[in-house]
This record gives structure tokens, C-alpha cells and sequence, in this order.
């Protein structure tokens, strides 16, 4: 997704409408859009603030609202900032902080 209005951070972390009751804090951003990789133009509307929880781990992130399959879309710029650490043989992540670890794993999938 590429960011068609500058007032947007340039890798921001979008989260889905349907987690919104989960954020602490919504706010209206009038005028803003992002392009998807198919080249159509989707209008974003509302930021938020919301908790991520993650094993231990806590983190508050802003998010723009986008109609999108996935719950949480972390961006470029979140990853640069937590670092996760990727053991592809073990299929988890870690991320650090306060010289704590905190191990990622995926969660199991509905058949």
C-alpha cells in the first residue's frame, strides 16, 4: 500500500473495522487515502490508538482504520522500533525489551 496524502506516516500499521472496539482512542482524520497494490484509491477516515498484548509484551501503537481481511497490519516503521527477532527453524519471533524476551508464536488455525 503506498500512501497517496503526505500527512500520513510512511509505513503506518493499519488495523481492521472489525477490532476497532478494541482500540482506547478513535480520532477523525478527514482527506487522507492509500493506494493497494491493485491501484485502487481507499479512502482512510479514522485513526486509533489500541494495547497490542503479544506473550508479555505490551506496546500502544496508532493505527488507521482500513477494510482489510487481516485484524493488524504492522507497518515498516513499528518493526524498525520492536525489532522481532525471526527463528525460522522454531516458526516464533522474539522481541526484547528491559532485557526481558518475549517469544511469538503462530496460533493454531481453524481447520
Amino acid at each position: 500500500m503506498r500512501n497517496i496524502h503526505n500527512s500520513m506516516p510512511e509505513f503506518p500499521v493499519y488495523v481492521s473495522p472489525r477490532i476497532k472496539h478494541l482500540t482506547t482512542k478513535v480520532s477523525n482524520i478527514p482527506g487522507q487515502s492509500v493506494e493497494t497494490t491493485g491501484g485502487h484509491s481507499i479512502k482512510i477516515n479514522q485513526k486509533v490508538t489500541l494495547t497490542l498484548s503479544l506473550n508479555g509484551y505490551t506496546d500502544s501503537v496508532d493505527a488507521f482504520i482500513f477494510p482489510t481481511k487481516f485484524d493488524l497490519i504492522l507497518g515498516r516503521t513499528w518493526l524498525q522500533t520492536a525489532k522481532p527477532v525471526p527463528d525460522w527453524h522454531r516458526d516464533n519471533w522474539s522481541l526484547y525489551r528491559d532485557g526481558q524476551e518475549f517469544v511469538l508464536h503462530p496460533m493454531a488455525t481453524a481447520p
